[in-house]
């Protein structure tokens, strides 16, 4: 752009131009020569003057200055692009991998047992007083395993544990995936972690989940959370669900085996008031359960899990016959 002084004195030469070359036609030429700023050149500066008090330039010339003119212009919107370009790119979030599991049997498990209620996925006063700092993903099914466990491990809530859930429930992430996560959860030093671990093992009756809710009622610190965890547990006293305790009994650790031989002591011994109520297939698992308790029972190192599974056997003999 041209200087103030330089202006002014473009628009004082223009307003003598009339007089000028109609006194003389010989001081046009000098005019031409002598007035015109030599910092006019063509380009930026060509345009602007012209712009104030149009100049016809030599055709060579004015061809140069559209050029330049022309690149000067590539130039600028190739500047301002790469700027667009640089700030969207801040914008952007982290590449996030996508998890596509194969379906697996689990769709097979009775998905109608005890649910999550509003009250347990609802935010606790420690949620509202602490937001997550990882910003909740509307897409879900883009989040990996590893952000998964992060984000329920680490800063856990509720609105997280429903996402996770979701993806479960529509078969987009295995069981096994599902109870690996819960289980880091329900060994977290995060109080609201271990919490949510017992929501999330509340969805179904499921050897994991018993093991999750287990583990809470008898090692966990928190009594709010014990007494949580030992409530869901009673889910596993309907003979519907006698399949779930057959894993923990086997290969459980020492506090799975001792609960699910007393839940089996319990339910036999529900059950022997109305013997005719037991079915066929109720007394099959009754004979399986009886193969699995009878070395527990005399070889166990740990003598509450074999008094468990005595009074166990007794009960279940009691319906067999």
């Amino acid at each position: 752009t041209l200087m103030p002084e330089t202006s002014h004195e473009i628009h004082e030469m223009m307003a003598k131009l009339p007089q000028i070359f109609k006194s003389s036609p010989k001081e046009s030429p000098e005019i031409t020569k002598a007035k015109i700023p030599k910092i006019l050149t063509p380009s930026k500066a060509y345009l602007a003057y012209n712009k104030a008090a149009p100049l016809i330039l030599p055709p060579a010339k004015k061809k140069a200055a559209l050029v330049k003119t022309a690149q000067e212009d590539k130039a600028r919107r190739k500047k301002r692009k790469k700027k667009l370009e640089e700030a969207a790119n801040k914008k952007k979030g982290p590449e996030l991998t996508v998890i596509k599991v194969a379906g697996t049997n689990d769709k097979k498990l009775d998905y109608s047992a005890d649910s999550i209620t509003t009250t347990d996925l609802s935010y606790t006063t420690e949620d509202k007083k602490k937001k997550s700092p990882l910003a909740p993903i509307p897409q879900a099914s883009k989040i990996s395993l590893a952000d998964w466990i992060a984000r329920l491990t680490q800063h856990p809530s509720s609105t997280d544990l429903k996402a996770f859930l979701a993806l479960y429930k529509s078969g987009q992430i295995t069981s096994r995936d599902y109870y690996s996560v819960l289980s880091l959860m329900q060994k977290s030093s995060n109080k609201e972690a271990r919490r949510l671990s017992v929501v999330g093992s509340s969805v179904e009756p499921h050897p994991d989940a018993f093991q999750i809710l287990v583990h809470e009622k008898y090692a966990e610190k928190e009594a709010d959370i014990q007494t949580f965890a030992a409530a869901r547990l009673l889910v596993y006293k309907d003979v519907k669900y006698l399949s779930s305790l057959t894993q923990p009994l086997m290969s459980g650790d020492v506090f799975a085996k001792t609960e699910a031989a007393d839940i089996l002591g319990q339910i036999a011994r529900g059950l022997a008031g109305t013997p005719q109520s037991v079915t066929t297939d109720v007394k099959q698992w009754f004979s399986r359960f009886v193969v699995i308790l009878t070395p527990l029972s005399k070889d166990a190192a740990q003598a509450t899990l074999q008094a468990s599974a005595s009074h166990a056997l007794t009960a279940l003999r009691t319906i067999l016959g």
